[in-house]
């Protein structure tokens, strides 16, 4: 209390919070359930909060969406929905306002929105808005790509199927994802990346397979050598 005009006042359901000198004592919800945006609320726990992106393809046809708790239970009955968006990540802003459901294969951009994002089925991973499955032996480079490819079967629209392809290629060490955005269009597709190829940065990624036992990936070749030699980079 600063002076004998002060008072404390009492933080309402809904509320939005600004940066300030202020400071707020929050109670803590019921069991089961979390606080966003001034609301306790509910989500099964295969959802994951995403800050700063927002799902680029969404259907915001029900606009009576306006718990996470409702949006999640619209989300299980849409076999195309992979999430929940959050425009602004604001929570129910007014009396207008919705959730929306992302939609399979949305690109994310960065935004103030947030994304409540439900987890791939075992054995599966989220690339770019779709659950995609890969062998083991593949490992995700960011921020390359494979400049020797081959990108004559348009029909690899998913992981799975261009590493069936890569496997029955004996020049195929990868597969590239031009933009690393998925298949971001009708007339998207993977290229396979071949052996030998250099790599240049990008805004893309390249899915590398593991290399057999004993060698080791140098430059887009499984190469092998004595363990007495030792690798000096910039040299």
């Amino acid at each position: 209390m600063y002076d004998a005009s002060d008072f404390y006042v009492l933080c309402l359901e809904g509320t939005e919070y600004s940066d300030s000198q202020s400071c707020v004592f929050v109670k803590d919800c019921p069991a089961g359930k979390f606080l966003h945006a001034g609301n306790c609320e509910t989500l099964p726990a295969a959802y994951q909060k995403q800050e700063s992106k927002n799902c680029e393809s969404y259907d915001s046809s029900d606009t009576s969406l306006r718990t996470l708790e409702a949006a999640a239970a619209a989300c299980e009955l849409n076999s195309q929905c992979i999430g929940i968006n959050d425009a602004y990540c604001n929570g129910m802003y007014d009396a207008s306002d919705f959730y929306s459901l992302c939609l399979a294969g949305t690109n994310y951009s960065a935004s103030q929105s947030c994304v409540f994002v439900k987890e791939c089925p075992a054995g599966k991973f989220l690339h770019v808005g779709n659950c995609e499955s890969l062998p083991a032996a593949y490992q995700k480079h960011e921020g390359k790509n494979c400049e020797s490819f081959d990108a004559s079967d348009t029909s690899l629209r998913t992981l799975e199927s261009a590493a069936a392809a890569c496997e029955l290629n004996s020049q195929c060490i990868g597969i590239n994802d031009a933009y690393c955005n998925g298949i971001f269009d009708a007339s998207d597709f993977y290229a396979l990346c071949l052996e030998g190829t250099n790599y240049s940065a990008s805004l893309s990624c390249v899915f590398v397979k593991d290399c057999p036992a004993g060698k080791f990936l140098h430059a887009g070749n499984c190469e092998s050598l004595p363990a007495t030699y030792q690798k000096q980079e910039s040299k």
